[in-house]
């Protein structure tokens, strides 16, 4: 909720990008992923997919599917 209430009416915590909006990406990520439901947080939900966005973090997920991908082979 805090953080929720914090990027209202913003696109980053600070006045620019920085390692705040990466951290709680991977954060709000791991929420995700557990299909923990996030709908009621439209602006942490926003920011997410803005990070989504980013050409590092694009470059980053293919390289963690890449990773297991080779993990699931693996096995």
């Amino acid at each position: 909720t805090v953080a929720n209430e914090m990027l209202a009416g913003r696109e980053w915590f600070f006045d620019h990008f920085s390692a705040a909006d990466a951290y709680f990406f991977w954060c709000f990520r791991r929420a995700v992923i557990f299909k923990i439901d996030v709908s009621q947080y439209a602006n942490c939900v926003a920011h997410y997919e803005r990070m989504q966005q980013r050409p590092s973090v694009k470059k980053l997920l293919a390289y963690e599917a890449q990773v297991q991908g080779e993990f699931a082979k693996a096995a």
